[in-house]
């Protein structure tokens, strides 16, 4: 297994990739007509990545619950991906599952900021007041709010990632790291009542999109658009009309507008 995470940085300088997540709006996309791109994948948007016979150069996973459900995804993203990216726990999982699946694989271990192991080395506000002059981060240090200190973005992984409670906010951090200069979102919905493009009814796993919206989420994506996002540098576009996230914290553009964009790449 291959620990070393700054094997990926500016691995993709310049370039685009397609951050693919699991809202229904990612069965609208139109994979067949953009087969030749970059795509990181997550979850359970291994799926349609497998389906559409894509590869992707990167897939995450951090949330121990998600192979404990569905390994059978972890299972296809290992054989599918160029490479993965897991947290400790979710390695954990896996090797009490299949102690042999990762022998050979090209695998990452990937850490949030501010934690030995599982637990926090210092109070988010502590941490914020500490990395409010590194470079390597931005972050809402508050003396006011301990709940804005633990909103941050990390531009060197090696120092670890945050969480924002929803993985294609890390994975827009790996694609920073990794040197893309455009990230477009594939099936970004955030609307839990919608639930995920893969799964219905009873076997659909819990999620917590609207218990973290309003305090991780939204903030997290603020965030970016204020101190992130420079044009010609690194951007993001939305593809799903139906995301929760405003149109003036990400920008939304629909297929058109895309195809536009990506011929002049």
């Amino acid at each position: 297994m291959n620990s070393n995470i700054s094997d990926f940085k500016f691995k993709y300088l310049d370039k685009s990739v397609f951050v693919v997540a699991s809202g229904p709006s990612a069965n609208d996309f139109p994979f067949d007509k953009y087969k030749d791109a970059l795509y990181i994948g997550m979850n359970g948007s291994i799926y349609k990545l497998a389906e559409k016979k894509i590869k992707p150069v990167l897939y995450l996973c951090d949330d121990p619950g998600f192979p404990n459900s569905r390994m059978d995804a972890i299972k296809l993203a290992v054989e599918q991906s160029e490479a993965v990216a897991f947290s400790q726990d979710v390695i954990d999982v896996i090797l009490r599952s299949d102690a042999n699946l990762l022998n050979g694989k090209n695998i990452y271990l990937m850490k949030k900021v501010n934690r030995m192991g599982s637990t926090k080395e210092l109070s988010d506000k502590k941490f914020a007041w500490n990395i409010r002059n590194d470079s390597d981060f931005v972050s809402n240090f508050s003396f006011f709010s301990a709940k804005k200190c633990s909103i941050g973005f990390s531009f060197n992984l090696e120092k670890g990632y945050f969480v924002a409670r929803t993985i294609p906010y890390v994975a827009l951090q790996f694609a920073h790291y990794m040197g893309f200069s455009k990230a477009y979102l594939i099936g970004v919905d955030l609307n839990q009542e919608q639930g995920r493009f893969y799964e219905q009814g009873e076997n659909a796993l819990q999620s917590s999109l609207n218990e973290h919206y309003a305090r991780n989420i939204l903030p997290s994506f603020k965030l970016i658009a204020d101190r992130v996002i420079k044009r010609g540098v690194f951007e993001i576009y939305n593809l799903s009309a139906e995301s929760r996230l405003p149109a003036d914290v990400i920008p939304k553009i629909n297929y058109q507008e895309l195809g536009s964009i990506y011929s002049l790449e």
